[in-house]
């Protein structure tokens, strides 16, 4: 994918704008459809920012030589992995990567790229929220029933603790070197 950078910091920007506003919005109304409307806006800033990171590092790596050992990393960048079909030829598809371990490669691709490689701590309590937060994600964007639509209290506070815990990632990759 050949966007320019310009292009996906304003989209960025705007996905933080649609998240702060949910927030406001949210806490104004107090009601199970703007939890869920801010659940998925950050969400998509999530995403968005995690998908800005790799394509700033791609371009970075693009910059220098190409070693072999390079490769692999430049292949999941690009969101790409290969197979050679039956005739030969080599195939490109989409490379399907878990939600989580996404958010990991673009934090730890940025700041390593950045020169100050982060470690993320998997075993701490911010990165068990971030995956009750991507379930609680997951659970509003294909409920199986009426009440996987509502958003208690306390999940609402890991949705925020997330987001808050994502910022501090991105401040530390973003500052890095």
């Amino acid at each position: 994918m050949n966007v320019e950078l310009s292009e996906l910091f304003s989209m960025v920007k705007i996905l933080a704008e649609d998240a702060d506003h949910a927030r406001a919005v949210m806490d104004q109304e107090h009601t199970d459809y703007s939890r869920r409307v801010y659940v998925r806006a950050v969400f998509a800033w999530i995403e968005g920012v995690c998908f800005l990171m790799r394509q700033y590092v791609l371009r970075e790596r693009l910059r220098e030589p190409i070693s072999a050992d390079a490769i692999p990393e430049l292949a999941a960048l690009m969101e790409d992995t290969y197979t050679v079909n039956d005739a030969g030829q080599v195939k490109i598809s989409d490379l399907r990567t878990p939600t989580p371990n996404n958010l990991i490669f673009s934090i730890l691709a940025l700041s390593h790229a950045r020169g100050f490689p982060l470690q993320i701590d998997k075993s701490g309590k911010n990165w068990q929220d971030y995956r009750r937060a991507l379930k609680i994600r997951d659970r509003i964007t294909h409920p199986k029933t009426a009440e996987a639509l509502k958003i208690t209290d306390e999940e609402l506070q890991v949705i925020r603790e997330t987001h808050g815990w994502f910022c501090i990632n991105l401040k530390f990759a973003l500052n890095a070197a």
